[in-house]
């Protein structure tokens, strides 16, 4: 964020481009106005009406023009960025004023008040582009300088015009400077803060649509989810659904959930995995320990929704010593760091009350379900990629989009 004539925006409502675009024809202009003066400068000194050698008036008008020149490049390589467009601009216009100045304290006092005149360019200039105390500084410089060379002429005794015509003359720029400045301050205020709000206008109309269409799709994949989901739910209340021994759900809530899952998978257009995980060397454990050792191992299993899935995840017991995770709305990336996180958890597990530093393992079949194929497909190739998971040496997983 930038402090933007007292609004703080993000800086990309300030285009760049469109500045140093204007910025390029303005130093060709001030390039220009000077090649135009200066011949102008020609005339009076052949003229006699400014008192300088033209050697000295030739190295001015070189300095000034390769001065202009630099600005130019400037402008054009975009270096301005670097310093503030405002302030370039207003340095710009203070290389003018500095010319004009030295000017007026060579040339007769007929011809002084013209020069001075001449400083209301500078506010030209400056419209659009300086601010508050560059405009000051603009219509400050010029009266001032006019005002002490009349003041050193009077003084000396070489003021060739009635003083009160000359205090006239100096009243008559200041009004004239102070009037144009603060018109031209007014109009860069309000050109600045209409192309700001119509900027602001136009992003907030776009994040109000992108919102809109946000909430109207989520409206829409919320429908269809209540509406699979409550059936699935209606068929909860008319049947046991939880495992006796683990808490998780049973075989058969897997199966009503597994289809909602499909056809809300479907209508959201997100992915759906699978999980089936297999207790490693189970009859082992059974015929080693006994039946409630086994018990206390599967039991164990109730642990892993709380410290392994996600809120949304669904786990159930299949039977004996298998479980099925299903994952919706997941990613390859992601259902294989869920599976590698649940084996991993299950191999950190101790059971002492068995015996000391006893752990088990688990293989783990993963899969994501495909566009048009059944459900029993996607449970088989799950099932497949468990086996070779076992054939390879067991607690690992397998997968196989």
């Amino acid at each position: 964020m930038v402090n933007y004539q007292g609004v703080l925006v993000k800086e990309k409502y300030i285009t760049r481009d469109k500045k140093a675009e204007l910025l390029v024809h303005l130093m060709a202009w001030a390039f220009a106005t000077y090649v135009t003066y200066f011949a102008i400068g020609y005339f009076a000194i052949d003229r006699g009406l400014v008192q300088i050698s033209l050697q000295t008036y030739h190295y001015i008008v070189a300095l000034a023009l390769v001065a202009q020149f630099i600005f130019f490049l400037v402008a054009y390589k975009k270096w301005f960025e670097r310093i503030g467009y405002p302030l370039f601009v207003f340095l710009q216009i203070l290389l003018g004023l500095s010319l004009i100045t030295f000017f007026m304290a060579i040339v007769p006092d007929e011809v002084r008040s013209t020069l001075a005149y001449m400083s209301v360019l500078g506010v030209c200039f400056g419209v659009f582009s300086l601010n508050r105390s560059h405009f000051i500084l603009v219509a400050t410089i010029p009266t001032v300088c006019y005002g002490v060379i009349v003041g050193r002429d009077y003084l000396q005794g070489g003021l060739e015009i009635d003083p009160t015509i000359a205090v006239l003359e100096w009243v008559v720029l200041l009004i004239m400077i102070i009037s144009m400045s603060y018109v031209g301050y007014v109009l860069t205020r309000i050109q600045e803060k209409s192309r700001l709000k119509s900027k602001l206008l136009a992003e907030s109309r776009q994040e109000l649509m992108d919102a809109h269409q946000a909430i109207l799709k989520q409206n829409l994949e919320l429908g269809l989810a209540q509406r699979e989901l409550k059936s699935a739910l209606k068929q909860m209340s008319e049947k046991a659904v939880r495992d006796e021994l683990t808490g998780l759900y049973n075989r058969h809530q897997f199966s009503e959930t597994l289809h909602a899952q499909i056809s809300v998978a479907k209508s959201a257009g997100w992915m759906l995995g699978v999980l089936i995980i297999d207790v490693d060397n189970f009859k082992h454990i059974n015929d080693k320990y006994g039946h409630l050792a086994g018990d206390k191992i599967l039991k164990s299993f109730a642990k892993l929704p709380k410290y392994c899935l996600r809120k949304n995840d669904f786990i159930a017991r299949m039977g004996g010593e298998e479980f099925v995770v299903l994952l919706p709305n997941v990613d390859r990336i992601t259902l294989l760091e869920l599976a590698e996180r649940l084996r991993m958890f299950v191999e950190s597990m101790e059971f002492d009350d068995v015996e000391r530093g006893l752990h088990i393992t688990v293989s783990v079949g993963a899969t994501l379900f495909r566009l048009r194929e059944d459900p029993e497909e996607m449970i088989d190739r799950a099932d497949q990629e468990l086996y070779k998971a076992k054939e390879r040496g067991r607690n690992q997983i397998a997968y196989h989009w």
